[in-house]
């Protein structure tokens, strides 16, 4: 990766929720949902880089932590990460193969690049994407939604 470029797994670890050091100076896990709201490409997806076109695994790790940003007590960022969490679901769904799996680029492990490809990972990634997309408020595409339950439940 090139010096100074930051991958859509860079906010995870910041998000709330999450146990990743939050940067000083504000609210941390606000900046970093801010960071991949702007981020994320036309498509609704994350690349590995900002300037890569999305792919599953990016943009279920970069779901993760945008889903988690979007219903803080003061979150400003709360209706940018709602979009964005509906854009990445959408984009998602949209990717899903007929036997209900994904297809991604090979993942890697740092510092030094190590890639490595492991098909299920991709399925395993975009599982927990959809699930914390899921929680608050529900996606109607998701499995066991229903609209006539509260708000945030099954």
């Amino acid at each position: 990766m090139p010096r100074g470029e930051r991958d859509a797994r860079d906010g995870a670890g910041r998000a709330p929720g999450h146990g990743g050091q939050a940067p000083a100076g504000g609210d941390g896990g606000e900046r970093a949902v801010a960071r991949l709201v702007a981020t994320q490409n036309a498509d609704g997806g994350w690349g590995h880089v900002p300037s890569d076109p999305s792919d599953p695994i990016s943009t279920a790790y970069a779901l993760i932590a945008v889903s988690r940003g979007r219903d803080g007590p003061s979150a400003p960022c709360a209706p940018t990460a709602r979009g964005a969490t509906e854009r990445a679901v959408r984009h998602l769904l949209e990717r899903q193969r007929p036997d209900g799996g994904f297809v991604s680029r090979p993942d890697q492990a740092g510092p030094r690049p190590l890639a490595y490809h492991v098909p299920l990972l991709t399925d395993a990634c975009v599982l927990l994407g959809l699930n914390h997309a899921r929680r608050r408020p529900p996606h109607p595409r998701l499995p066991y939604y229903s609209p006539y339950s509260p708000r945030g439940t099954p």
